[in-house]
């Protein structure tokens, strides 16, 4: 599977909160290969106590990213205390680089309103700019302003990524977070279940390719019938 595949792969595990394993992925070839991938790991959750497995896998990683002993991360241990400031965002990536469903850091209120007012002074000084380069090169302005673009762009994206220092919303503490991550379980041979996991991910499909749900079939192969590089 090519790198659009890994990136339907990742809309996948944030939909339904569970993580694949790469060797799993390597052998999915089809819609149905990949809803009956989420259908068995759902019902290994259904299982167990799934936030109590959540939470033990998140500490397992929180331990190996901070250094800091599993014994001494509980479900009420304080993100502020396991994970301060200084090298946050560091840390944090490297939490969600192991567990790829565990939700971002987000900027704080006063961040927000300084990246929205950034955001606007940026487009209206796009703007300008563009309209000037078009004026005085006409065709060769419009890659020059498309360029400004990519270059204001991607200013802004690296200022909101240094302003986000902030918590996920509602997650004050481990267990917070492995509550937020946990999937939800799926009772073990019940066809109705199976079939709207089928439909969500027939639906993920689709938004990804960019085609009618109607086109995405169980059989339907993302290299071969679907396009997916």
């Amino acid at each position: 599977m090519g790198l659009d595949s890994v990136e339907l792969l990742f809309e996948v595990e944030d939909h339904f909160r569970i993580p694949l394993s790469d060797e799993d992925c390597s052998r999915v070839q089809s819609v149905g290969d990949l809803a009956a991938l989420v259908t068995r790991e759902l019902s290994k959750v259904a299982r167990t106590c799934p936030t109590a497995q959540s939470f033990r896998a998140l500490r397992r990683t929180a331990a190996s990213v901070t250094q800091l002993e599993r014994t001494a991360m509980r479900p009420r241990t304080p993100l502020e205390s396991m994970v301060p400031m200084r090298g946050r965002r560091r840390v944090w990536r490297r939490l969600r680089s192991a567990n790829r469903i565990v939700p971002p850091l987000v900027p704080s209120a006063g961040a927000i309103g300084f990246l929205r007012t950034f955001g606007w002074v940026s487009f209206v000084a796009w703007v300008a700019g563009a309209a000037a380069l078009i004026c005085a090169k006409g065709a060769l302005g419009i890659a020059f302003a498309f360029l400004l673009g990519l270059v204001i762009g991607a200013i802004w994206s690296s200022t909101f990524d240094v302003l986000s220092t902030r918590f996920p919303d509602g997650c004050t503490s481990l267990g917070d977070v492995a509550r937020r991550i946990t999937p939800t379980p799926l009772p073990e041979g019940d066809p109705e279940t199976e079939r709207r996991v089928l439909d969500d991910i027939r639906r993920i499909t689709a938004a990804k390719c960019g085609c009618k749900v109607e086109s995405v079939k169980p059989e339907s192969r993302f290299v071969d019938d679907l396009a997916l590089s």
